[in-house]
C-alpha cells in the first residue's frame, strides 16, 4: 500500500490553550495623539495594517487524475489517512473555527470523489490529489501538510543536529528511512548520515525579517517581527537590541507579530524578553495530547516523566479552552520556562504593546 509512501508530516504541537481563538488586538484611534495619554488609558497608536490572506485554489480530480492501482487500493490508503488524522491531529476543532474548514467533511468529499472518478490515478496523480484536495484547503494551519521535498527535510533535520537533540525529532525523520519512502523522494544512504551542527552554527541573515520605524519622533516605536525562526535569531536579535537602545527614553513600543505562523520557541523570550527584565521570570505551560498508540512512539522521545489525564482541576486553570477539542485530547504533561535578565537594568523604560492576530502562534 501507499501508506508508507504517503507521509503526512504533521508535527504535532503543543495544544497549551487550543481554544483561545479569537485574539483581540487593542483599540486604536485613527489618529495619534500620545502626547494626550496619561498611565490610564491603554489605546496604543496606529500600527500599519496586517498582512493579507494567501488562498489557494485547488484543482479537480479530472484535472489530475490519470492511470494507476486499483480503486479499492487507493481508498484503503485514503481510509488509513483519515483514521490517523482522526485520532491524533489536536488541531481539527482549531481548523474548523479559524478558517471554516471542516477536516471530516474534506476527507469525506475526497473519498466521494475518488469513488466516482472513471479512470484510476497513478500513484504519483493520487499524491498530488491529496495535496489539492486534504492539504491545500487547511492552508498549513497547526503544521498540516504533506511533505513534497523528503531529500530536503531530512537534509535540513539530519545534518542540523542541535534541531534532532534540542527538539526530539529524530523519530520523524526515521520515518523516511523504509524502503518505500526511500524509493517515493529519492533517499539514499548519505541522506541518513546525520552530523551535529550547533544551533549557534546555523545562522541567516534575513535584512526584511525585522523592521522598525518611528512612529512619532520621541514618543512612539514600532517594531514589526516577521518569521520567529531560529536561524534568524542571532543576526535579529542584534538589531532588536540596537532599536530598543535608540528609542530606550520613549513612553511606547508597539511589537507587531501578527501572521507570525511560529518558529523556534527562544526567539521572542531571549530576543525581545530577556533584554527588557530586570529579575528572572518563571511560567508554566502545559501540552495536551491523545495517547493514541500512533502518537506515542513520537511523544516518548521527549522524555516526559510524568503524563497527567486530563480533569477538572486542568480545566478549571485553562478557562478558555474549548472542551470539544477534548474528544480528541486527553492527556497532558506541565512544561516550565524560565527567562533570566540579559542586561544588567532594562534597556526599554517605557510601555510594550504586542499585536497579534489568529496565525500567531
Amino acid at each position: 500500500m501507499i501508506k508508507n509512501k504517503l507521509l503526512l508530516f504533521v508535527m504535532l504541537l503543543a495544544l497549551a490553550a487550543c481554544g483561545a481563538d479569537e485574539v483581540e488586538e487593542p483599540p486604536i484611534d485613527e489618529e495619534i495623539h500620545v502626547e494626550q495619554q496619561t498611565e490610564s488609558q491603554e489605546e496604543p497608536p496606529n500600527p500599519p495594517a496586517s498582512p493579507p490572506i494567501i488562498e489557494l485554489a485547488a484543482p479537480t480530480p479530472e484535472d489530475i487524475f490519470g492511470s494507476g492501482r486499483t480503486r479499492a487500493e487507493y481508498l484503503e490508503d485514503l481510509d488509513f489517512m483519515y483514521y490517523i488524522i482522526a485520532n491524533n491531529f489536536p488541531f481539527i476543532g482549531v481548523i474548523e473555527r479559524r478558517i471554516g474548514v471542516d477536516l471530516h467533511e474534506v476527507f469525506a468529499e475526497a473519498r466521494l470523489a475518488l469513488e466516482n472518478v472513471d479512470e484510476m490515478p497513478s500513484d504519483e496523480d493520487f499524491w498530488w490529489f491529496l495535496i489539492a484536495n486534504i492539504a491545500n484547503p487547511v492552508g498549513g494551519m497547526g503544521h498540516f501538510g504533506f511533505v513534497q521535498d523528503g531529500v530536503g527535510v531530512v537534509t535540513q533535520y539530519g545534518n542540523f543536529g542541535y534541531i534532532l537533540d534540542t527538539y526530539a525529532l529524530l523519530p520523524w525523520v526515521e520515518t523516511f528511512d523504509n524502503p518505500a519512502s526511500r524509493a517515493f523522494y529519492n533517499l539514499t544512504d548519505e541522506h541518513f548520515n546525520f552530523s551535529s551542527v550547533l544551533e549557534e552554527d546555523v545562522q541567516w541573515q534575513s535584512p526584511n525579517n525585522v523592521e522598525t520605524m518611528i512612529l512619532q519622533d520621541g514618543a512612539v516605536a514600532y517594531m514589526r517581527i516577521h518569521s520567529l525562526r531560529g536561524e534568524f535569531m542571532h543576526y535579529d536579535s542584534i538589531t532588536i537590541h540596537n532599536f530598543f537602545r535608540e528609542v530606550a527614553d520613549y513612553a511606547h513600543m508597539i511589537i507587531d507579530i501578527r501572521g507570525n505562523l511560529g518558529g523556534n520557541p527562544n526567539f521572542f523570550p531571549q530576543a525581545v524578553i530577556a533584554p527588557n527584565i530586570s529579575e528572572p521570570i518563571q511560567v508554566n505551560y502545559y501540552r495536551l495530547f491523545s495517547t493514541h498508540s500512533h502518537n506515542m512512539a513520537f511523544l516518548e522521545e521527549w522524555g516526559w516523566e510524568e503524563i497527567l489525564p486530563i480533569d477538572y482541576d486542568l480545566l478549571e486553570r485553562l478557562v478558555y479552552l474549548n472542551v470539544e477539542d477534548l474528544d480528541i485530547l486527553d492527556s497532558y504533561v506541565i512544561g516550565e520556562i524560565t527567562i533570566f535578565p540579559t542586561e544588567p537594568q532594562p534597556i526599554f523604560s517605557g510601555k510594550f504593546w504586542l499585536l497579534v492576530d489568529g496565525a500567531t502562534y
